[in-house]
């Protein structure tokens, strides 16, 4: 790789190896740009990365525009086969409103396990795991990252947060920024086998479906159908990736107000899958069989536990060879399926930001400067967006 004009080290650290920091990290390389990411989880799979995420025409845009074309062709072959409508029903299954789905215009729903996966593939040399960014300090030229406890392990020409919403990047620069906390929820997964398919619902199966209960407490099910079997599309269209067969399932969220959590939030946070299916099955037990059969039957190592938050709007940080993207900057509720695709739109933004420093057509702190206002203005929308549609399922 060559040295990069505009900074001292010749080189951009990435903390986080989630989708945000991977997509950056092909976009930076492609350019021929230096790139490491460090990731505090020991392993690729030390743990589920997470249930289905809805892509939009703008967030696909962005994600084409960073990875290789078979990569991106992979994404597409392995989404999830489209939605055919919603409904609502009471925790009794009794239906309370139905509205047939538009095309989605380009939009894909893909497993965030799945993508992941796929993004991590050709960066097998640039992610070091077990390895967290714990802190850093700006030099005149660059910034020395401290790594695992390590100060100065490694010195760099710009460190990016991308390491979500506990990010120790953001912790130093933003310290007094506090995420909202809005919601508990406990994600799980149901596999589609024959004894559970047979009780569900024509209805449930074909769409996306919100189930809310007279205590408040609602659920959220999408049912995920493949197109085509994970291990062949990547035989045929990236050979050499090894990928995760996922079966033909529902994926759903279970969740409520911070004041109706089961336990404390920490505590839930914390607990480990057992205790979370537990959880589950005890807040739908008084639900119609089915419902409570889809929780009962879920696969449980699937199973998680978030609290739903919101970034306060920012002005922006003092921080000239520091910048960050997604969650670490700008968490927001999963309403209207925003995050990902404001994530994936910040690494395209900062990709062709560096790429014009490298060319020597900007310098970087002024670059960088150029990059965050633009982020911040549409992250903010976005923030907004997603809260407004999340309080009005409260």
């Amino acid at each position: 790789m060559t040295a990069v004009a505009g900074w001292a080290h010749g080189i951009v650290v990435i903390a986080g190896a989630g989708l945000g920091g991977l997509a950056l990290a092909h976009g930076l390389a492609a350019a021929d740009i230096p790139v490491a990411v460090y990731e505090r989880e020991t392993t690729a799979n030390a743990r589920y990365q997470g249930h289905r995420i809805s892509l939009s025409p703008a967030g696909l845009a962005a994600l084409r525009s960073l990875l290789p074309d078979r990569l991106f062709d992979l994404v597409t072959a392995t989404a999830a086969q489209p939605y055919q409508g919603s409904a609502v029903y009471d925790a009794n299954l009794r239906p309370l409103k139905r509205r047939s789905l538009p095309d989605a215009g380009g939009s894909l729903s893909c497993c965030r396990h799945t993508l992941r996966e796929i993004l991590l593939h050709e960066l097998a040399d640039r992610v070091a795991f077990g390895h967290p960014v714990t802190g850093f300090r700006e030099l005149n030229d660059g910034v020395a990252v401290d790594i695992a406890g390590d100060p100065g392990a490694v010195a760099a020409g710009l460190l990016v947060g991308a390491d979500g919403v506990a990010s120790a990047v953001r912790g130093q620069v933003l310290p007094d920024m506090r995420p909202a906390e809005l919601r508990w929820a406990i994600y799980g997964r149901t596999a589609l086998d024959r004894d559970i398919g047979r009780s569900i619902p024509d209805g449930v199966l074909a769409g996306f479906s919100r189930v809310l209960s007279p205590e408040g407490i609602g659920m959220s099910i999408g049912p995920f159908r493949k197109r085509r079997a994970f291990r062949e599309a990547a035989a045929d269209i990236a050979p050499g990736l090894t990928i995760t067969e996922l079966p033909d399932c529902l994926m759903w969220t279970l969740g409520g107000t911070i004041a109706q959590a089961p336990v404390g939030l920490e505590e839930l946070r914390d607990a480990d899958a057992g205790t979370l299916h537990r959880i589950a099955r005890e807040q739908t037990a008084s639900w119609h069989p089915v419902l409570h059969g889809i929780v009962g039957g879920a696969d449980v190592s699937t199973l998680l536990a978030i609290t739903v938050r919101a970034a306060p709007a920012i002005d922006g940080w003092s921080a000239p060879r520091v910048t960050m993207l997604g969650d670490a900057v700008h968490v927001m509720p999963p309403g209207r399926a925003l995050g990902a695709n404001t994530t994936f739109r910040d690494a395209a933004l900062l990709t062709t930001t560096l790429q014009a420093v490298a060319r020597g057509a900007d310098d970087l702190v002024t670059a960088k400067a150029g990059y965050e206002r633009r982020m911040l203005r549409y992250s903010a929308e976005a923030v907004a967006t997603s809260v407004a549609m999340t309080a009005g399922r409260a």
